[in-house]
């Protein structure tokens, strides 16, 4: 959901300055109001936003105490990452889609819980060794994950976001 930085400017846009009305973000995002009113329906389901009627006007505002269970911990490490990273929504998206597949995320699980071979992670998650090369390689290049020899390992994250998306991966069900 968050993958996408349409989704992301308009968030910002609404954690930036607080309560703002559908036509209001509509406007700073250069949106028309039923597109910028449809993202920020789609933001609120996801817990990251509440929205209030003020008679017939839509008023939105960031709220990640709301944010569905288990969720807060990523909600508030976005906002921060959207906070430093001065409207770099391509970086954003880049660290998002580690783990934006189902695939990516079974691998890993593996990984941490202990199966470190390539033929284990690939069997746990199900998928051909095609399909398994091309998930490594895209957790690889997001620092998710390394090779040495040939075991794979589960790194570190590098910012407070890395950190909130692989604890959130670890502990959903792919």
């Amino acid at each position: 959901m968050l993958a996408n930085p349409l989704r992301l400017r308009v968030l910002d846009a609404v954690r930036g300055s607080g309560p703002l009305f559908v036509s209001d973000v509509a406007a700073r995002c250069g949106l028309t109001i039923s597109h910028a009113s449809q993202i920020l329906r789609a933001l609120e389901s996801r817990g990251l936003l509440t929205s209030r009627r003020r008679g017939a006007r839509v008023l939105y505002v960031l709220d990640p105490g709301g944010a569905l269970p288990g969720h807060r911990p990523l909600a508030v490490a976005l906002q921060r990452e959207l906070a430093v990273a001065a409207a770099d929504y391509r970086t954003i998206v880049w660290k998002l889609t580690a783990f934006t597949h189902p695939r990516r995320v079974a691998v890993v699980q593996a990984i941490a819980r202990g199966t470190h071979a390539r033929s284990g992670v690939g069997a746990a998650g199900r998928m051909s060794q095609t399909a398994l090369q091309r998930n490594l390689s895209k957790l690889k290049r997001r620092g998710v994950l390394d090779e040495s020899d040939g075991a794979l390992h589960v790194l570190k994250p590098a910012s407070p976001l890395a950190a909130a998306l692989l604890s959130f991966a670890l502990t959903t069900t792919a």
